[in-house]
C-alpha cells in the first residue's frame, strides 16, 4: 500500500489560504520581511483561559508551502492589513509526514 501524499494536501492548504486569506509579511529582527499569505481568526471561548490565551489574542494561519522561514516568537512580528503588528506569542507547525502544511500562530497586539 502506498503512503499518503501530503504534498497534495500542502497544495490544497496553500490554495485555500491564498484564496480566502490576505497578504501579509513576517518581520524578523526589525529588518527583514518575508511575504506570506495568512488568515486571521479568533480563539473560541473554550480556548481562552485568560492566562496563556487572552481574550484579545488572535490565531493566524500561514501557508507553509512558500514560506522560507520558521516563525519565531522571540524575533518576529506579523503584519497583515493592520497598521500595528501582531507580536508572535507561540508558533505551531502542522507537518504530518514531514511535509509542512501550515503554521498556526498565537498573536497579540
Amino acid at each position: 500500500m502506498a503512503g499518503f501524499n501530503y504534498a497534495k494536501i500542502q497544495t490544497v492548504a496553500d490554495r485555500l489560504i491564498t484564496r480566502f486569506g490576505y497578504s501579509g509579511h513576517i518581520l524578523r529582527n526589525n529588518t527583514t520581511t518575508y511575504p506570506c499569505k495568512l488568515v486571521l481568526t479568533e480563539y473560541t471561548a473554550l480556548e481562552v483561559d485568560g492566562v496563556l490565551i487572552q481574550s484579545t489574542d488572535r490565531k493566524i494561519l500561514i501557508a507553509a508551502k512558500n514560506l522560507n522561514i520558521e516563525p519565531n516568537p522571540e524575533t518576529d512580528v506579523v503584519f497583515g492589513g493592520d497598521t500595528l503588528p501582531w507580536r508572535i506569542i507561540r508558533a505551531n507547525r502542522t507537518a504530518p509526514g514531514g511535509v509542512n502544511l501550515l503554521w498556526e500562530l498565537q498573536v497579540r497586539k
